[in-house]
């Protein structure tokens, strides 16, 4: 009988060397770490409609995905995030942005967290709450000023121009009025007037730019909600109107 095959001994090595990584692997576990956030004002009332960003230290070993921008706090006022893993699920803190329904001043808000301040819900999930100033009532189809802001698709994740919407008239489910964006980047007002219909399932706007020859115009639409307070409505525009699509939550202007 001949020695052991050249293969016989790859396969004895291979199996030896996987036996001593295995006895000597002390790697630590690393998982998923999602936050639930609420947001509700000082009367402990939710804050739907609001946006927030987070920042977390040290960068997690593996990335979370991209959020959306146009993701917000849901009718209860909460938002799940997943933040990216960890070893062991651990990070020291959290930097969260948040950013109200409508445009007024002090309607942001900056937080630093340290993880020992967030409440653990589970294996995977810490919970944190923040508490803002009372959010203004939601838009509807009533004569009146209304204000939204808006995330740039480029300039984001933070919300970079304000969307005023001034209904004039309500006639039946016609509705007229006048709307503006105002952007924080120094490239001018894009404004103009609107047309449209309100009814108890839908609003749905038609702009058109004071300049004739200004791209920068296109539709608002959404659901209108039991209520009669609008939900998100979404801003359609032709390419050349920037910062579009994006999701506009209007609310009373300040």
């Amino acid at each position: 009988m001949g020695g052991p095959s050249r293969w016989h001994i790859a396969l004895a090595w291979s199996i030896l060397l996987s036996a001593c990584q295995a006895g000597t692997d002390s790697s630590p576990t690393v998982r998923p770490v999602t936050l639930a956030i609420d947001v509700v004002d000082s009367s402990g009332s939710p804050a739907p409609g609001s946006l927030v960003v987070h920042i977390v230290w040290p960068d997690p070993s593996l990335p979370a995905p991209l959020p959306d921008r146009d993701d917000r706090t849901d009718p209860s006022g909460r938002m799940w995030i997943r933040l990216g893993s960890y070893p062991d699920g651990a990070f020291d803190s959290l930097r969260l942005r948040v950013q109200t329904r409508g445009c007024g001043s002090g309607a942001q808000y900056d937080l630093n967290l340290p993880a020992t301040e967030l409440v653990p819900a589970g294996r995977d999930t810490v919970v944190a709450r923040v508490v803002v100033a009372k959010v203004p009532a939601p838009a509807s189809a009533t004569p009146g000023d209304y204000c939204a802001f808006g995330v740039h698709p480029q300039w984001g994740p933070l919300g970079e121009y304000g969307f005023n919407l001034r209904v004039v008239s309500v006639v039946g489910e016609v509705i007229q009025g006048e709307w503006a964006i105002s952007h924080t980047a120094s490239y001018g007002t894009d404004e103009g007037t609107f047309a449209g219909i309100a009814t108890d399932a839908l609003v749905a706007l038609d702009l058109v730019h004071a300049l004739p020859q200004s791209p920068c115009a296109g539709t608002l639409r959404g659901a209108v909600q039991a209520d009669g307070s609008w939900g998100p409505l979404v801003f359609w525009p032709p390419e050349a109107c920037e910062g579009a699509p994006s999701r506009l939550d209007f609310a009373l202007s300040p």
